[in-house]
């Protein structure tokens, strides 16, 4: 079914240098050097089977595809060519691209739910990475409206 996509992020970063994701969990309170909020609205095709539920669309402003899939406590995100994969209280590992090359990435996944509201899907993600010695936390919370 075609929908619209209005996805909205907010990321801390956190004062120091960390290895590994286990550096930062294992740190004492780190504080937050700065922090940023982003929407990106889209279009695209939303469709449920057999309890997952599959998202792909394209960014309006960047013109970026972006695909998503929800499977239980599992989210896969795909946009510009990397995939990543978060899976609620569990560590992953994955290359995340950018434009300034590949980033060797560890995170740790604290939310991923979805909630149906009428026509519209409500996505939250909530996890922390740590990648070239910065940790952050990322909140992305993606609103599906059925056209």
């Amino acid at each position: 079914m075609k929908v619209s996509v209005l996805q909205r992020s907010a990321i801390s970063r956190y004062e120091g240098a960390f290895s590994s994701l286990s550096a930062f969990l294992l740190s004492a309170a780190p504080a937050i050097s700065d922090s940023e909020e982003a929407s990106f609205r889209g279009e695209g095709e939303l469709s449920e089977h057999e309890g997952e539920l599959t998202l792909s669309y394209r960014e309006e402003e960047s013109g970026v595809r972006a695909a998503l899939s929800l499977a239980g406590d599992t989210l896969t995100l795909t946009r510009g060519g990397a995939e990543l994969c978060f899976v609620r209280g569990k560590r992953t590992a994955f290359t995340y691209v950018t434009t300034y090359g590949r980033l060797p990435t560890e995170a740790y996944t604290e939310r991923v739910d979805c909630i149906k509201k009428g026509s519209a899907y409500l996505i939250t993600l909530v996890y922390t990475a740590v990648f070239s010695g910065i940790a952050q936390k990322n909140e992305l919370r993606f609103k599906i409206t059925v056209k």
